[in-house]
């Protein structure tokens, strides 16, 4: 006699499933955050699971899918924090793109080694697929939705939006991965050059910044 599959029974399955995911790429993050990613294997994570390694190449096809997890967690949690930084009040369009290019420093800092897996290449061997790039890129939405508003306000019109937004990624970038790197001996300094760039890119409209 045939079995009717149970769609409840199903659901609740797939919901395990999905539980099981996010607490491996909880523990592989929080291995990355604590012992670097030397000790980030598919065995040490497992073994921090109470599980088998055969549990992560059910669910992730292998490291290298649960490092993709691990990857994409992160812009996840980078356009998260993006999207905290207010968007009302009465800061003018321009210096709200300033605050998104701090925050995104902000996080780069607090979070260093989790930047190195979404920027640095930091695990040996690993690859982001195409798929997994394009949601990194993604991930700068709140700033594009924020450079829109800007020209909308009648700023920036000389900008085509998505070339203004990879100019300040990419301004923003190049200062975070040298301070990381030890490139400037003072936080203030990397601070000042980081907004001298944005400025620079924006116009002087952004010169009042706060600071």
């Amino acid at each position: 006699m045939e079995v009717m599959s149970d769609p409840t029974t199903a659901g609740l399955r797939q919901h395990g499933k999905q539980a099981m995911r996010l607490a491996l790429v909880g523990i592989a993050r929080d291995l990355l955050n604590t012992e670097g990613l030397g000790r980030l294997s598919t065995r040490r994570i497992a073994q921090q699971a109470g599980t088998s390694t055969t549990a992560i190449y059910s669910l992730f096809g292998g490291k290298d899918g649960l490092m993709e997890a691990l990857y994409l967690d992160g812009f996840d949690r980078l356009e998260a924090a993006l999207r905290a930084v207010p968007t009302g009040g009465t800061d003018p369009p321009l210096q709200r793109i300033v605050a998104l290019n701090r925050q995104y420093r902000a996080f780069a800092l607090q979070h260093p080694q989790d930047y190195a897996v979404m920027f640095e290449r930091g695990i040996p061997g690993f690859q982001p697929t195409a798929a997994a790039q394009l949601r990194a890129w993604q991930s700068l939405q709140p700033l594009i939705q924020r450079i829109r508003e800007a020209q909308a306000s009648g700023a920036l019109l000389h900008h085509p939006c998505e070339d203004l937004a990879m100019k300040l990624w990419v301004a923003t970038h190049g200062v975070v991965s040298l301070e990381l790197a030890g490139y400037f001996p003072e936080r203030l300094e990397a601070q000042a050059m980081h907004d001298r760039l944005i400025q620079e890119l924006l116009g002087p409209e952004a010169a009042d910044t706060g600071r």
